[in-house]
């Protein structure tokens, strides 16, 4: 009932979800087990995501999709009673607070938020951008501007004085300057202007053209005719000539005089793009007339979107789909706020996922897959964490790709995106660790791309920890695979580990046609250290479908071993009871007896 009231009272387009199944028209049911899966699907397809319920509901649910302020939807929780409306995430740059003002109108309840600026009734500058429908060029300076506002710092506004006397000019502390290198303040914000602060002052760079006018026409259209309609298209939204970038259309139209017309008439570039470009691009309202005329389903959708941006980090959205007005067709793409990367490029952080299960994903890994533009990894180990990086581009491959999948992850961090490049384990165990960095020094171009290695539970740890303490006194571990290394150079590690005391870990121990490695390794053992030497196998470790053998080496069923499978073969000092194996670690022995 109260999102029903909510909705209508918006009067926008919305989607309704319930894990409740009511029948009640026009809900959709959400088993609650497939939630987490449907809000990361649509969470960047919605301005705003309102939560009736509990505040903690959208803390827990939302947090593994947060990335930045600058690209967050708006998220908001309010009681089922209506009594509060509570701005949780992008406050200024998603508009929470002020859809949470508007919703509280609706239910009759109280706004609740919390962002300093609002709070002190100062005009923050990132609220004033998304008031102005501008863009912000450089977000990273946001907290810094704001924070010289609540201090009472002055503050110089170059640009626009219509947007100055609107949002600052009773603040006292943010003057007008026409000319930027009359400012001495340590502090200056940007917009529209084209001219230089000072060496070293700190400045937010704000731009109103923050929009792509996608353009589909009939041949021949009347120059003043498409004129008319894109203003008035644009006055619908709040917006004019000054807001907009850019004009995209397809190559078809390169000498089209009403479309090259409209750009020199709002001074602005026009993009034209091929059929094959356009047709790459998934739109919401494909046609296949127009398909039929210009060899793709989409022209103005399309073409907007690739001009603002589209497949680069981050990515621009489509703020108006499709409208037609007779022979005219537009579409208007919102391009996102920008952030400069510090020094032209970003970087690579190799995170280890563990198991994958969301229980061995650490802290930081998790940060680093909100916080990075491009998610790389082995098709298998992206699946794990779909539901985290929704929205995401993803560098991904199968088996044996694992150089071109490096690759492609140090071109991107070349090109400026910061990327998590994501292992199963640990990252630097049998893993992508070692190898970007040998790619990093074998090409000069990639030399100064920051390589950083986040920790994951690696799969000996998590086999051990569900057979008791087998690994107690320390261990080895080896790979079995000569995938990558000789069969021989395997075969003297294995003689080697055998001849000593220590438990040894068998990563990789045979597939379907590679298992001569397995059976030798199992009587080298049973050479060493005998038939009754307690052993263990862990299939799928960590994971729901996990299952576990232990026992003596003279019973290890081979046959059931696959690439799943990590082995543990115990030494002398491995013991069995009650189902669980483990070592002594020697402090009975020293303090007890």
């Amino acid at each position: 009932t109260r999102a029903r009231e909510i909705a209508a009272g918006l009067g926008l387009p919305t989607v309704l979800h319930s894990t409740h199944p009511s029948g009640a028209e026009g809900i959709v049911h959400i088993p609650a087990q497939d939630f987490d899966s449907r809000l990361a699907a649509n969470w960047a397809q919605f301005d705003a995501h309102i939560f009736i319920g509990a505040t903690g509901i959208p803390f827990r649910k939302a947090a593994p999709l947060l990335r930045d302020k600058s690209i967050d939807p708006a998220v908001l929780a309010c009681p089922e009673s209506g009594s509060h409306v509570i701005a949780l995430t992008s406050g200024h740059f998603g508009g929470t607070n002020r859809l949470a003002r508007r919703i509280a109108r609706i239910t009759g309840g109280q706004a609740v938020i919390g962002s300093p600026a609002d709070v002190n009734g100062l005009p923050a500058f990132d609220e004033a951008a998304a008031q102005e429908h501008a863009r912000i060029l450089n977000p990273e300076a946001v907290r810094a501007l704001n924070a010289a506002l609540l201090d009472g710092s002055p503050i110089a506004f170059c640009g626009t004085r219509a947007v100055f006397e609107r949002h600052f000019a009773s603040t006292g502390q943010v003057a007008f300057f026409e000319n930027p290198q009359d400012v001495t303040c340590g502090h200056a914000v940007l917009w529209d202007s084209e001219n230089t602060l000072p060496e070293g002052m700190l400045h937010l760079d704000v731009s109103s053209r923050a929009f792509v006018l996608g353009v589909g026409c009939r041949r021949g259209v009347k120059p003043q005719e498409l004129r008319l309609v894109a203003e008035r298209y644009l006055s619908e939204f709040g917006l004019n000539a000054e807001n907009i970038a850019g004009i995209a259309t397809c190559t078809v139209k390169e000498d089209e005089p009403a479309i090259l017309g409209l750009g020199e008439a709002w001074q602005v570039p026009v993009a034209f793009h091929s059929a094959e470009e356009l047709d790459a691009v998934p739109v919401s309202a494909p046609s296949e007339k127009v398909r039929e005329k210009v060899g793709t389903a989409s022209v103005c959708e399309a073409a907007c979107l690739l001009s603002a941006g589209y497949g680069s980090i981050p990515q621009p959205t489509l703020y108006a789909p499709k409208s037609a007005f007779g022979d005219v067709t537009l579409a208007l793409a919102r391009l996102p706020h920008l952030a400069v990367p510090q020094n032209g490029q970003g970087e690579i952080v190799v995170a280890g996922l563990g198991s994958g299960a969301p229980g061995h994903i650490t802290p930081d890994v998790d940060t680093a897959l909100r916080r990075c533009d491009t998610v790389a990894g082995y098709s298998h180990y992206v699946d794990f964490i779909r539901d985290r990086i929704a929205g995401k581009p993803v560098i991904q491959n199968g088996m044996k790709g694992e150089v071109e999948r490096c690759l492609s992850a140090l071109e991107a961090a070349l090109a400026g995106q910061n990327v998590c490049m994501v292992c199963s384990g640990d990252p630097g165990i049998l893993a992508m660790a070692g190898l970007l960095y040998e790619l990093r020094t074998r090409e000069p171009r990639f030399r100064d791309i920051p390589i950083r290695v986040l920790p994951g539970i690696t799969a000996a740890t998590i086999a051990a920890s569900s057979l008791g303490a087998p690994l107690q006194n320390g261990f080895s571990l080896v790979s079995l695979s000569d995938l990558l290394v000789s069969a021989d150079e395997v075969r003297r590690n294995i003689r080697s580990v055998a001849q000593s005391l220590l438990p040894v870990a068998l990563y990789n121990p045979a597939g379907r046609k590679r298992r001569d490695l397995l059976e030798e390794t199992l009587a080298v053992f049973r050479e060493h250290r005998g038939e009754d030497v307690l052993c263990a196998y862990v299939k799928n470790a960590g994971r729901e479908q996990e299952t576990k053998w232990l026992g003596k080496l003279s019973e290890f069923p081979a046959a059931e071993v696959d690439m799943s499978t990590l082995i543990i073969i115990g030494g002398p000092r491995t013991r069995l009871d009650s189902g669980v194996l483990y070592e002594p670690r020697g402090y009975v022995e020293k303090y007890m007896e």
